[in-house]
């Protein structure tokens, strides 16, 4: 709902301020920085926990998806965003999947 007022003060409780603030801050801008990567070109640097991950897989060479989730769960991140990542890896060409699970370095 907009607000439609010709005063140059608005007057708001405290909740509903933290309420727009969260929205913005928490929300908003959050998904705007999400959409605005997307539809951007895709860089071909790493992360910092991209990085992390990375380094792991080169002293490994050939691992399991098992193994490097353990890895991922140390970094805090969730299964979905690993799933990401090691496609991200494949399509820049730094690992390749050898088989269902297993993955090496290339």
């Amino acid at each position: 709902m907009a607000n439609r007022s010709d005063n140059t003060e608005i007057t708001c409780n405290e909740d509903d301020f933290n309420t727009a603030l969260y929205l913005i801050k928490d929300v908003y801008l959050i998904h705007g920085i999400n959409m605005l990567n997307r539809i951007t070109k895709p860089s071909k640097s790493l992360n910092t926990t991209q990085t992390s991950l990375y380094n792991w897989i080169e002293t490994k060479g050939t691992f399991k998806r098992s193994e490097i989730s353990e890895q991922a769960i140390l970094l805090g991140l969730k299964d979905r965003t690993l799933s990401d990542i090691l496609k991200r890896f494949i399509g820049l060409e730094l690992i390749e999947k050898v088989s269902h699970g297993v993955y090496t370095k290339r």
